[in-house]
């Protein structure tokens, strides 16, 4: 995928560095690797403790740069961009 990836500044706890860009349909697609620990956001991942009682929608919140800003919800990844070498990245519709 020949896209620019910005470095998201983010509030959930237990996350790695994140990278992200947005679509031109206005979702957020997250540069999937291991260091950044998305698979909690998958349906029924496992997440850090306390954080299901400070953020029930398992929202990804993010606070920077900018046009990132917001509570981003998950709907899945983007396997049509991945191959053997590049984990699907995670695709997040803002809430």
């Amino acid at each position: 995928m020949d896209v620019k990836w910005e470095p998201l500044v983010v509030h959930n706890t237990g996350l790695g560095i994140l990278r992200g860009y947005l679509t031109d349909e206005g979702k957020l697609l997250v540069e999937n690797t291991p260091e950044a620990n998305l698979v909690g956001f998958m349906l029924g991942g496992m997440r850090p403790m306390g954080e299901a009682v400070k953020n029930p929608e398992n929202a990804l919140i993010v606070s920077g740069p900018q046009s990132f800003v917001g509570e981003w919800l998950c709907e899945g990844r983007d396997n049509e961009h991945a191959d053997a070498y590049t984990y699907p990245p995670f695709i997040f519709y803002r809430k």
